[in-house]
């Protein structure tokens, strides 16, 4: 059965306004699923990234936990030998694991590995509060859904200023700013969104590549098998047994005989 991860919440009437981003994924030995929430909002200042979360037996989660959590996500691998790279060098074999937090991000589990906890939890989360930001930084704040949702929350902001006639001219600004820095990041989000689909796409060819030659593979020593011992497992102990069967129940004629003959000769 599939899940889709991620499930996404608008909330335009709160205070402040804000986005939600919900992370669904299950850990290794855990009965349930682990839920993480990126909460994206406008205070009328500063955009904000907020994590926070629950845990498999429903116990909430601080933003220091579930950052935790979420690195441990984005750090498992799936690593493969599909016939190059070596087994003594994880690094050099396929990661088959490439998804979920991973793809939106751009960050790959092999450079979290890298890093130190807090120095991967840093580059996930990425600059808030109204931090500088570079446009190709790798980070929920310059994810698809980040940047959508700074394009939702500016137009928002600027809506509500028209409504009202208050501060138009400031949010006017803010809004032709943000949404071009909206326009010149979401170029490279979907880049390293479609480079992600693309090493995706490589992957798979792989795995299929490898299954149709371990496939082959299969056959041919099925069929060198067969043709050296000319023997077949099922066949031979049907016979095996049906020879013991024979051979005891000669044995107890030949008993019977024997002691019948012996009779005579007394």
């Amino acid at each position: 059965m599939t899940t889709v991860p991620f499930s996404l919440q608008t909330d335009l009437d709160g205070a402040p306004p804000s986005i939600t981003l919900t992370y669904t994924h299950k850990f290794p030995g855990d009965e349930k699923a682990t839920e993480l929430y990126m909460k994206y909002s406008f205070d009328g200042t500063n955009y904000k990234n907020e994590v926070s979360g629950k845990d498999s037996n429903g116990t909430a989660l601080n933003e220091a936990d579930s950052m935790k959590f979420m690195l441990s996500a984005m750090r498992e691998q799936g690593k493969m030998s599909t016939g190059y790279g070596s087994l003594r060098d994880r690094s050099t074999l396929l990661d088959t694991y490439t998804g979920g937090l991973n793809m939106i991000t751009g960050l790959s589990s092999d450079s979290l590995k890298g890093l130190s906890d807090t120095d991967a939890i840093d580059k996930i989360k990425g600059a808030s509060n109204g931090a500088a930001m570079n446009p190709q930084e790798n980070s929920l704040m310059n994810s698809p859904v980040a940047l959508l949702s700074k394009a939702i929350l500016t137009s928002h902001q600027y809506i509500d200023a028209l409504k009202t006639n208050t501060n138009v001219s400031t949010a006017k600004t803010r809004f032709h700013k943000d949404m071009s820095e909206f326009i010149n990041q979401n170029d490279d989000s979907e880049a390293r969104v479609s480079d992600t689909y693309r090493v995706l796409g490589i992957k798979y060819a792989a795995l299929e590549q490898t299954q149709k030659t371990l496939d082959i593979t299969m056959d041919t020593l099925q069929a060198e098998y067969s043709s050296k011992l000319a023997i077949d497992p099922y066949d031979a102990v049907v016979k095996m047994y049906s020879y013991q069967y024979s051979y005891n129940a000669a044995m107890k004629v030949g008993a019977n005989i024997m002691q019948s003959f012996f009779c005579l000769i007394l």
